[in-house]
């Protein structure tokens, strides 16, 4: 006789007699899984006027699938099909146009209307846009960007998508932000950049150094701090950048090797990774390299700093009770603690 056999018969022969059958309901509860539910807002874009004294249907046509595909990349909103819309597919113009009839945005289930202009005057490229919350029937945001006319547009797409997102959501989309990271495409290991889709990869070192490494971030955006071995095929840190970011090697004068280097979340320090006689130590130092100030002292490797997001303190890992843990300090170096306590790596 089968399990299932018997259970069977002993379940029916239990009702029979009266016996409480809740045990039996309680050895293998129901278990009920409801699906999540995708919450998006929904984007009309119209076809941006191009008030140029030579429009270009091509340009206006490209820059709205580079906006549609940026905003979609965030994963806030979903572009609506054109063939939908009641109200006008292209913007007529910005200023002094016909009045926005939210309701025809509304109807087709826009949350929001994006309208736009492009104009290219004397060498520069202009794009102004206007979003609209069209269940409210406002206006959220204006703003305009210009760049060199022969630029690729793509990236002011992408910061208007930020723009858009961040006017809804309250927090800045990431489709204009950029990824740095290390590749050896070229034969060396370099460090390179690509937009957070993963577009337009290009070299942001060509050093030909056995190695370059861990690259970050400044918070502006304008510089990553890296590890490199170009210098006698040791370990320092440099930087790449512009505005207030020099290029070069940081710590010029200091013999020791330095194996990592992190930005504060408001770019004032650097947290450092030194050797200093076989172990690792951490220090914090001002961006340009100077006022080098050490954090810990110890024989055991100390690596890995990381910024809490106030940049007022740094978890780190340490080696000083035997294996590997997760610790924590003061940006000052005081405070030390440690965070974990379980596993031996």
């Amino acid at each position: 006789m089968s399990s299932c056999f018997r259970r069977s018969a002993w379940l029916v022969l239990a009702l029979v007699c009266g016996v409480d059958t809740s045990a039996f309901a309680q050895d293998k509860p129901a278990v009920v899984v409801t699906p999540g539910s995708e919450q998006l807002y929904r984007a009309a874009i119209q076809r941006f006027a191009d008030v140029s004294a030579a429009p270009s249907a091509q340009r206006t046509d490209s820059f709205r699938q580079a906006l549609e595909a940026a905003l979609e990349y965030s994963g806030v909103f979903k572009s609506l099909d054109p063939k939908a819309f009641l109200g006008p597919v292209a913007t007529e113009t910005l200023e002094g146009g016909p009045p926005v009839i939210c309701s025809d945005w509304t109807q087709i289930g826009a949350d929001a209307l994006v309208e736009g202009e492009i104009k290219d005057e004397g060498g520069s490229l202009r794009i102004a846009f206007r979003v609209w919350d069209t269940v409210r029937c406002r206006d959220l945001v204006r703003r305009r960007y210009t760049q060199s006319a022969g630029a690729d547009p793509a990236p002011i797409a992408r910061r208007i998508a930020d723009d858009i997102v961040e006017a809804f959501v309250g927090v800045r989309g990431v489709s204009g932000t950029e990824i740095a990271f290390v590749s050896d495409r070229g034969g060396n290991k370099e460090i390179f950049v690509m937009s957070a889709d993963g577009s337009a990869a290009r070299a942001a070192t060509a050093n030909r150094s056995i190695i370059n490494q861990f690259p970050s971030w400044s918070p502006d955006g304008d510089g990553i701090v890296y590890t490199s071995y170009r210098t006698a095929n040791r370990p320092y840190l440099y930087v790449t950048g512009r505005g207030k970011h020099k290029p070069g090697r940081l710590f010029a004068r200091e013999s020791r090797h330095q194996y990592r280097g992190v930005f504060s979340p408001v770019g004032s320090l650097l947290a450092v990774v030194m050797s200093t006689g076989g172990s690792s130590d951490l220090f914090t130092a001002r961006p340009g390299g100077g006022g080098l100030k050490r954090l810990t002292n110890s024989r055991s490797i100390e690596v890995s700093p990381s910024w809490s997001p106030d940049g007022k303190r740094l978890a780190y890992v340490s080696d000083r009770t035997g294996a590997p843990q997760v610790y924590v300090m003061n940006s000052d170096g005081s405070g030390s603690r440690r965070l974990t306590f379980d596993g031996s790596y």
